[in-house]
């Protein structure tokens, strides 16, 4: 089996491939804006293999490797006050629509697709399987639209994969960025 692992340098992306370090059977292509420190952690690894790729500027048809599934972990965040719409729909709308068009031409079997809780309005409490996402910042509004450019397009039968989309509220531990 082949992974395309997507955002691989961030902290779920790493936690992952540490999951996934030397499984038998299992090549992994990991991809990431800032590959070099997290290629420096497995160097090592027998079934894991980095390429430095900016989502939002590169092609891929520059990647060498057709996977069965696609984990994408990668996400235009709000670090800053400054960030503005068109940070977050190039970086977690427009990507999306690069990555359905690789999954068409690859035949790709699986996309999990790493979303957030931030789909939801902060008003919004609890939240269970019935509430309806209601964004109310423009983060959470580019990472729901997103999800449904993949949803449309598998109802649309435009590619044959199954979706799974992973909503987090929050993530952390040993090694994330934030301090927690």
């Amino acid at each position: 089996m082949k992974i395309l692992v997507i955002g691989a340098s961030g902290f779920v992306g790493n936690s992952l491939l540490k999951r996934l370090i030397d499984i038998e059977n299992i090549e992994v292509m990991a991809l990431s804006r800032k590959i070099e420190k997290v290629s420096e952690d497995f160097e090592d690894s027998k079934n894991i293999s980095f390429q430095k790729f900016d989502l939002c500027s590169d092609n891929f048809s520059v990647l060498n490797f057709s996977p069965n599934i696609i984990i994408n972990l990668s996400s235009t965040q709000p670090f800053s006050d400054q960030m503005t719409w068109d940070n977050f729909l190039e970086g977690n709308v427009t990507t999306i629509s690069s990555l359905i068009d690789y999954a068409k031409s690859e035949k790709i079997e699986k996309i999990i697709h790493l979303s957030t809780s931030s789909v939801f309005s902060s008003s919004q409490s609890p939240i269970n399987k019935d509430t309806l996402p209601s964004p109310d910042n423009y983060y959470g509004l580019s990472k729901l639209l997103g999800e449904n450019l993949l949803r449309i397009s598998r109802l649309r039968s435009e590619f044959d994969a199954s979706v799974v989309v992973l909503r987090f509220p929050s993530i952390y531990g040993d090694l994330h960025h934030a301090g927690l």
